[in-house]
């Protein structure tokens, strides 16, 4: 019993910080593509970051170029980090015999400056839903 109470109480601790700071109810789904010199970046990372701090940032990830991210409404300074795998190596899968194929080389493909500091800016309105960013 006393056992059921501590769960019980730490669970109650806990469960809101879970969910402090989500803004998905008054967050606008924002979908797009990030391409650098017009190709299409292989993986990354974009945040939406409130140009006055009062709202939640937000982010997500970037997989064969396209992003779905929901963002509070407001003007967005946006960071953005492409990679492109420039290499494949094989490993040793978890089974004997079997192989395995990782990302062995990644470059950065987004240029510095869409990153820290970004120069990128995005009002978000109940309206935007689609974006596309090509560095």
């Amino acid at each position: 019993m006393m056992i059921a109470r501590g769960l019980a109480f730490g669970f109650c601790l806990v469960f809101p910080l879970l969910f402090s700071g989500c803004q998905k109810g008054n967050g606008v789904l924002v979908q797009g593509t990030v391409s650098v010199k017009g190709e299409l970046v292989d993986s990354g990372m974009i945040q939406f970051v409130p140009v006055d701090g009062g709202t939640a940032e937000a982010g997500g990830t970037i997989q064969k170029g396209k992003f779905a991210v929901t963002v509070p409404p407001g003007e967005k300074i946006v960071r953005i980090r492409g990679y492109r795998v420039q290499g494949k190596k094989k490993i040793s899968g978890s089974t004997p015999g079997s192989t395995a194929e990782i990302d062995d080389e990644v470059e950065l493909t987004s240029p510095k400056e869409h990153w820290e500091p970004s120069q990128l800016r995005e009002n978000i309105t109940a309206e935007t839903r689609k974006l596309e960013f090509n560095l």
